[in-house]
C-alpha cells in the first residue's frame, strides 16, 4: 500500500471506480491510459 501511495502522489494520479452509467466513455479512458503506458515498449 505504501508503494502505491508514493507513486500516486509523485505522479499526481488517482484511483477511482468506473462509472458504469458512462461505460463507453470510461472504456475510452482505459484504452487511452493503456496505450500511453505501453507506447514506449
Amino acid at each position: 500500500e505504501r508503494g502505491v501511495e508514493l507513486v500516486l502522489k509523485r505522479r499526481n494520479a488517482t484511483i477511482r471506480q468506473a462509472d458504469l452509467k458512462k461505460f463507453d466513455e470510461e472504456g475510452k479512458k482505459v484504452k487511452e491510459i493503456y496505450n500511453n503506458a505501453l507506447s514506449k515498449n
